[in-house]
């Protein structure tokens, strides 16, 4: 089911479900589209007037998707899509491995004509595309305890720059990819959400965010359009209910903000901002809007 919020008269897409996971889907930053993972394996996406289309081809240099997966069940034809700044798609797809064990890479398809080349190669199991940099337009990705900056302008990728972020746990980057806000891992390897911390991507100066007393922060957050705010989902630690906590950015101060929920939140939930004074958390089945108005 999609649903959708009017403005105007213009109607946006809101939210999709239900849905495998937060990674099946995404909606562009207009709100005209929306990307979902098909039951099939396939990458669709519906527009805002209701039309949609299937991206992903159904074979590729010789290669079968269904031959493929009946080979191999397991085999990733394509997964967790995502929009990109020019309008097109990236998505993890174990494409051209045909191996018994195929390895992930990150590949780039074009919305109008499905050309389609990969981006990236990760080295490691553990990684996941955080966005791009509006400065210089490089693709910043996460791959283990590195975080890689990329070239994907061209066919012809290849790496920019390499960050070490060894003991962070990376929470996510600003839409214009010049902030980057982590939590560090304790002792025992576990993530320690009593502070977080944000760093600046060009010249990695860290600072310490404000936090809000007796409460711990989460994963579950999501940037404004213009990457001046950061709303996430914080809870108690111990009795209450949790809380949105909105992070203000300007160039003299980092300001924390409350707002109080009716309850608590699972850690599969999904943050969006709805509008300039409203965020809503998407649990799977419902979704919930919080006011920022006080």
């Amino acid at each position: 089911m999609v649903k959708y919020v009017k403005s105007g008269q213009t109607a946006k897409i809101f939210s999709l479900n239900p849905v495998k996971n937060e990674d099946s889907y995404d909606i562009s930053q207009n709100g005209n589209s929306a990307l979902y993972l098909s039951k099939d394996g396939h990458i669709w996406i519906i527009y805002s007037n209701g039309a949609s289309k299937k991206i992903t081809p159904d074979k590729y240099q010789g290669l079968n998707k269904n031959d493929m997966q009946k080979s191999n069940p397991g085999y990733i034809w394509a997964d967790e899509p995502s929009f990109m700044p020019d309008g097109n798609i990236e998505f993890i797809s174990n494409l051209p491995d045909e191996g018994t064990s195929p390895e992930k890479t990150i590949w780039k398809i074009d919305v109008d004509d499905g050309t389609m080349y990969p981006i990236y190669k990760p080295l490691s199991k553990d990684f996941r595309p955080l966005g791009y940099r509006s400065g210089d337009g490089k693709h910043i990705i996460l791959d283990g305890d590195k975080i890689i900056v990329v070239d994907d302008t061209g066919s012809s990728c290849k790496t920019y720059e390499t960050i070490d972020v060894e003991g962070k746990y990376i929470i996510s980057l600003s839409p214009g990819g010049e902030k980057l806000i982590f939590a560090n891992m304790d002792g025992t390897n576990s993530v320690d959400f009593g502070y977080i911390y944000m760093m600046d991507v060009y010249d990695k100066g860290i600072v310490k965010l404000p936090k809000v007393q007796s409460y711990k922060f989460t994963s579950m957050g999501a940037w404004n359009d213009e990457g001046d705010k950061y709303a996430i989902i914080i809870k108690p630690l111990s009795g209450s209910n949790d809380e949105i906590a909105v992070l203000h950015f300007d160039e003299a101060h980092i300001n924390i903000d409350t707002y109080y929920t009716d309850g608590r939140f699972a850690d599969s939930c999904k943050v969006r901002w709805a509008g300039d004074n409203a965020v809503s958390v998407d649990k799977g089945d419902d979704i919930v809007t919080i006011s920022l108005d006080k």
